[in-house]
């Protein structure tokens, strides 16, 4: 790394520093900066990414030991410009191939110039609407992770049975899906204890959350469903000897 280049990450640890501003009919007011060596991504007062900084999904999977797991195949709807990717390798060692859907394509071409770009990893971004590829797609994967942000607003068509029913279908077995959520005052908390109750565990009883000091990231993991089955297999049983 050049010496201007150090100068400038370090710096970058005391001053937050604006790097551009971007016109987006998606999200207006849509901002890049570089803080504590990682570029930020945020509009008004809602952080979008923030490398392997980004609170929410680097406290959820600090949690869930992403690494044990053999995930390989990762979807994420909401992409930004790879926070995820960024924290499962820098963080958890992890060489995974994503496919990022963003709605935004301010947000892509962002992506591709500064977004992180973990080693031994593919990365396929498709600019459309995440409903729209959920009914479309086909493939499973290990690790889905759901981000869908305009602003403080998750749009209303993803508070639906049928977006988590899609979700179900392209979940590989074993899989993991995670949600993230705001939680940060009243109304959200109560809009998301009330998406997570009626619509979010209908589909996935076994679901959890996790609180991450401003945000909930809902949870489903298949593999402890099915370990929760096995042990009420065992138990019956027993009880039948």
């Amino acid at each position: 790394m050049a010496v201007k280049d150090t100068l400038k990450k370090w710096y970058s640890f005391l001053v937050e520093r604006p790097v551009a501003n971007f016109e987006s009919e998606v999200s207006p007011g849509l901002k890049l900066s570089y803080f504590k060596g990682r570029y930020v991504l945020g509009v008004n007062n809602i952080i979008y990414s923030f490398e392997d900084e980004y609170t929410a999904f680097k406290e959820a999977f600090s949690k869930l030991k992403p690494k044990k797991r053999g995930i390989h195949d990762v979807l994420i709807l909401g992409y930004g410009i790879g926070s995820i990717p960024a924290i499962l390798h820098k963080r958890h060692q992890m060489h995974c191939d994503y496919v990022g859907v963003e709605l935004d394509p301010a947000v892509i071409s962002i992506a591709k110039e500064y977004g992180y770009k973990p080693p031994k990893s593919h990365i396929h971004l498709f600019c459309v609407d995440a409903m729209d590829y959920v009914r479309a797609a086909k493939d499973q994967f290990d690790l889905i992770c759901v981000d869908l942000f305009v602003d403080e607003t998750v749009p209303a068509q993803f508070d639906t049975e049928e977006f988590v029913e899609h979700l179900r279908r392209l979940m590989a077995p074993k899989g993991l899906i995670l949600f993230n959520r705001l939680y940060a005052n009243t109304n959200q908390r109560i809009a998301t204890d009330g998406y997570f109750q009626f619509v979010f565990q209908k589909e996935f009883p076994e679901a959890y959350p996790i609180d991450t000091n401003g945000n909930l990231v809902l949870v489903f993991d298949d593999r402890v469903k099915k370990i929760k089955g096995m042990r009420k297999e065992q138990t019956r049983a027993s009880s039948d000897k």
